[in-house]
């Protein structure tokens, strides 16, 4: 993954990464793999489930773990 570029925000911050489709392709193709392959019926089932839920952004989940305490 030699050409891996990260886009970022005017702080610096990395908010993207944008990477060949070839390795993207290879991982997508290792994940699918690694679901076809779990053995815990109940995870491969809940994984199945969530291949069509809403996605929730990343800062969202975290914004509402820190809200808890």
């Amino acid at each position: 993954m030699a050409s891996v570029q990260f886009v970022t925000d005017s702080k610096g911050q990395r908010t993207a990464v944008i990477l060949p489709i070839e390795d993207f392709e290879a991982m997508v193709a290792n994940f699918e793999r690694f679901v076809e392959e779990v053995d815990d019926p109940d995870l491969a089932t809940a994984m199945k489930e969530a291949e069509n839920s809403p996605r929730v952004p990343l800062e969202h989940v975290l914004d509402a773990l820190r809200n808890q305490n």
